[in-house]
């Protein structure tokens, strides 16, 4: 590194930032917005069905939340100093459920696809579905829910024109305002119904035991009976018809785990490699090309015991030995927190050489410390 380079403290890389007020009345305003905004509510012509389902109910059939490094409180004054960064929200309508259409029209050879295509319990759909009171299943096409995101940009340009800037990406609704982007997600809700014949079925199982079966807000994580265990998610549609399907509060309630086992360590290494690289990419000439994804994920992989409180006299000793046990880490060991050990394959993922040579670079700037 550059002698003259200034290398940031380790406060300034590992300390939590607060939330700036501006950002917290935009939040206020776009929550307001969908969720009492009559406007908004009459966008939902997904299909009636929903809307007087939901009246009868006396619920709003919007629900819009929180994820990523927000959430995870993984974002640091000090990242969003150096550039643009990001809040990620989802809009979840109604209860409606898609059907596990992940593996529909794959183009390439995937090893897993035999083997998990089998373990689905119902069929495939390219829509949503929920159960009707006469038990009966409505299908909504997802182009429905493609449409709504466009008249839901359009409403919010209107109606935020004079403090941000707002955009229809294909992924999200993106909603810039100083230095922040609030990315808006639509999605509907996602359930994967796993036989008890799967091989990682008590796997998925033991998982199950950490979490209560349901959050405090109503949204279910798990449900089970004797021939199947059900995990709960959501699938994001996007502009062009694509479906991504995640798992936003289990994601939340594993890394929860994580920070618990290391007295909430693992949040500041996250913000520290997180910073770490971002500061490698605009000062130097090599270019590191994992995302904070892709640092939360390493990072899990890491046994709890490294994780041990970080100052400036210690942080090149830590630092040095978490970075050795993570290019000890073997390619099969890797594993995605998303992917729910191989259930769910993401697109995010990187070539085990760019993940090697990566960290080798981080292992040579770490000594500026």
């Amino acid at each position: 590194m550059n002698n003259e380079l200034m290398i940031p403290t380790i406060s300034d890389m590992i300390t939590r930032s607060d939330t700036p007020e501006y950002i917290k009345d935009t939040i206020k305003k776009i929550r307001n917005i969908i969720e009492y905004d009559i406007e908004v509510y009459n966008l939902l012509y997904l299909n009636n069905l929903i809307k007087e389902k939901d009246r009868k109910n006396n619920k709003n059939p919007i629900e819009i939340k929180f994820h990523g490094s927000y959430n995870r409180h993984t974002g640091s004054f000090f990242f969003r100093k150096i550039e643009q960064s990001d809040i990620d929200m989802y809009l979840k309508i109604g209860d409606y459920y898609s059907s596990p259409s992940i593996f529909k029209n794959r183009n390439q050879v995937d090893k897993n696809f035999n083997e998990f295509k089998d373990q689905w319990s119902s069929g495939i759909y390219n829509n949503f579905w929920f159960n009707n009171d006469d038990g009966g299943i409505s299908y909504i096409p997802i182009s429905h829910f493609a449409k709504f995101k466009r008249d839901l940009t359009n409403y919010l340009i209107k109606t935020l024109k004079n403090n941000c800037e707002v955009q229809d990406s294909n992924k999200v609704i993106k909603i810039r305002t100083g230095n922040l982007t609030i990315e808006l997600a639509i999605c509907g809700a996602f359930c994967l119904q796993l036989k008890n014949s799967f091989k990682g079925f008590e796997l998925v199982k033991k998982i199950k035991k950490y979490f209560k079966d349901k959050e405090s807000n109503g949204e279910y994580l798990f449900s089970e009976d004797n021939n199947s265990l059900t995990i709960y998610g959501i699938n994001v549609i996007t502009s062009d018809l694509k479906e991504i399907q995640n798992f936003p509060i289990l994601n939340e309630k594993f890394i929860r785990l994580k920070n618990s086992a290391t007295d909430g360590w693992f949040s500041s290494y996250v913000r520290f490699f997180k910073n770490f690289i971002k500061f490698i990419n605009l000062n130097t000439e090599e270019k590191i090309p994992l995302s904070s994804f892709h640092i939360e994920c390493i990072l899990y992989n890491i046994n709890d015991k490294f994780f041990l409180a970080l100052n400036s006299e210690n942080a090149k000793y830590y630092l040095k030995n978490i970075v050795l046990e993570i290019l000890n880490t073997s390619e099969n060991d890797f594993k995605y927190i998303n992917e729910i050990n191989d259930l769910i394959r993401i697109n995010k993922k990187i070539s085990y050489f760019d993940f090697k040579e990566s960290m080798l670079i981080i292992q040579k700037y770490i000594k500026s410390y």
